[in-house]
């Protein structure tokens, strides 16, 4: 909708309200002369009632100074200024093209203020409601028009501003100067110059609820350098920068609110201990924005059909971030030099690019995430260390589940799923020491686990298998190991080393069915491949690996290993010296065993000792 379409919906529901105010009149005709004569005896008359007319009656600018400034003269039409008989100003169409339209200082007693229309003022000076150094005022169902502020309160605290409307103005509703304490209910700010509802400076324990706030040429609301402020429910479409801005602020809740259309639904700078949760943030640019913001929480937003991320994060740390829902956008989440993170239980499913990115981050915790359904990619690492990634799904991406690249050192990786990925389970590329604990990367298009370029890495206990193509890949990397794994029924090798790949170790690990391999050894169907040097593919403790299709004979000692070596294909030549009759058997553990055992396990150990100086 256009301004000047808003504008005619505008003068409709002001003309509707005229009508409105006619049928009421028209019910009150009986009274009228007792009305009038109120207004002339003032506030000494005797039980004075409403002057309300058919329509706004035109009123001069209004200016009121401390208590004693409550008078006819000055626009009241009933009351005595306590709780319960609070002053009356209502029915009032005010000019304000020449000085604020109402203006009230100092006074501590109550009023309310309704049912006026203040517009005209000029845009770069006056304001159509000012209140300073006020208290105990409420102000509702007034409009205000093309001011430099529709309503704006300076160190004024304890009042109600409900079901106001300031469109076309510079700001719809401007707090400065520690006003605290408000309540901002049911208002309309739409089509402002620079805000709908903006908080400067010190503005604490305020309650921003259930406000419309779209299509202003800066924000929807702004919180600036205030504190510990409510804001909840209010619905921010169609701003040009934010729907709601968080700056220089601390302890803010933002729960419930709907950002769409802005170029970012939620942007938090230079903020802390802030919580934002249940927002819908879709269609923006970004849907929520951390800049420089640590020490918040943030849970259960939607923010879906974002252009870049839905959740993104620069140089923000030790933020929890769970059970937010990111569908639908250029990536779910972005980390950018962003550390000591926590993210648990989202979901991030059918972004163009990745479910999470995470770059130049480190100490970010990763558990219980979903990352499926169509991503470019499910977690991408980028130059990003001593992370740890558990418990999460990466599965039916169109890229790799998992991807650790450039310099994505030292990361953790525990019990992670990666299931009918159109490329890799896990990429690991250009990076070294990471750990990769009992995950699950199979039936994925091209490999479970691919190590390109990498140094050091351990593959431990993970299951690789039903992958249309290898179970791990090695290409170009040493010194990584790779035991206790299962490699079963992979369409091709179970594993793979690559030319280039060298002194990498294979043990204690399992192959079942892996290129065709039946129960028995057949040379065209052998189970792994390598290419590379000085590759071992059995610990230096005589443990080789398991072979589905090599288990006997095994007459001579040491029992639970096969006569005679398993072959691997490849112009290395390699040789599984020591395969194993039995999957996955494990590695002795010396510490706290009887003497009886560690006796019989020496015996084994000098028999090995005896048939590997046999075999040489």
């Amino acid at each position: 909708m256009s301004r000047v379409e808003r504008r005619r919906l505008l003068s409709a529901t002001i003309a509707l309200a005229f009508c409105l105010s006619a049928v009421f009149g028209l019910l009150a005709a009986s009274s009228s002369d007792r009305n009038d004569a109120a207004v002339r005896g003032g506030l000494n008359g005797t039980d004075p009632t409403s002057a309300r007319t058919l329509a706004l009656t035109a009123h001069d600018p209004i200016y009121i100074y401390g208590n004693g400034g409550f008078t006819n003269a000055s626009g009241v039409i009933w009351g005595s200024g306590t709780d319960s008989d609070p002053y009356i100003i209502a029915d009032w169409d005010i000019n304000a093209s020449t000085t604020d339209g109402i203006r009230i200082q100092n006074t501590d007693v109550h009023f309310v203020l309704r049912n006026c229309e203040v517009s005209y003022g000029s845009f770069l000076a006056y304001d159509g409601i000012y209140l300073s150094s006020c208290s105990n005022g409420t102000l509702e169902n007034n409009t205000c028009l093309n001011n430099w502020a529709g309503i704006r309160l300076e160190s004024s605290s304890y009042n109600m501003l409900v079901s106001n409307t300031c469109n076309s103005n510079g700001y719809g509703i401007f707090l400065e100067s520690s006003s605290n304490n408000n309540v901002l209910i049911n208002n309309t700010c739409n089509s402002d110059n620079y805000g709908g509802i903006y908080l400067y400076s010190a503005n604490n324990n305020n309650t921003i609820s259930n406000n419309n706030c779209g299509s202003n040429d800066v924000d929807g609301i702004c919180v600036w350098s205030s504190d510990n402020n409510t804001v909840s429910n209010n619905n921010c479409p169609n701003n040009y920068m934010y729907g709601i801005h968080v700056s220089l602020s601390s302890g803010n809740d933002l729960s419930n609110n709907s950002c769409s259309n802005n170029s970012d639904g939620i942007y938090l700078y230079s903020s802390s201990s802030c919580t934002l949760s249940s927002n819908n943030c879709p269609d923006n640019g970004d849907g929520i924005w951390l800049d420089a913001s640590g020490a918040n929480t943030i849970s259960n937003n939607t923010c879906s059909s974002n252009t870049w991320p839905g959740i993104r994060f620069d140089g923000s740390s030790g933020n929890t971030i769970s059970n937010n829902n990111c569908s639908n956008n250029g990536e779910g989440i972005r980390l950018d030099s962003s550390n000591n993170n926590t993210l648990t239980n989202n979901t991030w499913s059918h972004n163009s690019q990745n479910g999470i990115l995470i770059q130049s981050s480190s100490n970010d915790s990763l558990s219980n995430n979903n990352c499926s359904s169509n991503n470019g990619w499910g977690m991408y690492l980028y130059a990003s260390s001593n992370n740890t990634l558990s418990g999460n799904n990466c599965s039916s991406n169109g890229g790799d589940g998992i991807i650790l690249d450039v310099s994505s050192n030292f990361n953790a990786l525990v019990s992670n799923r990666g299931f009918w990925n159109s490329y890799n389970g896990i990429d690991v590329v250009s990076s070294r020491n990471n750990t990769l604990v009992s995950n699950h990367w199979n039936s994925n298009g091209y490999d479970g686990a691919y190590i390109g370029w990498s140094t050091d890495n351990i593959l431990d206990s993970n299951n690789c298998s039903y992958n249309n193509r290898w179970g791990i890949q090695i290409r170009n990397s040493s010194g990584n190991v790779m035991l206790r794994n299962q490699l079963c029924d992979n369409l091709q090798y179970g594993m793979y080393i690559y030319d280039g790949s060298s002194s990498n170790i294979v043990f204690n690990n399992t192959f079942i069915g892996n290129n065709g391999a039946a129960s028995t050894y057949d040379s065209s169907h052998v189970q792994a491949y390598d290419v590379g040097t000085n590759n071992r593919w059995n610990s230096t403790e005589g443990y080789g690996n398991y072979w589905s299709d090599w288990t006997t004979p095994d007459v001579a000692p040491p029992f639970g290993i096969v006569d005679n070596p398993y072959n691997i294909t490849g112009s290395a030549g390699a040789k599984d010296y020591y395969p194993q009759t039995t999957p996955q058997a494990p590695i002795p553990e010396f510490g706290m065993m009887p003497l009886v055992v560690i006796v019989f396990l020496a015996v084994i150990v000098l028999a090995g000792e005896m048939r590997r100086k046999d075999r040489s």
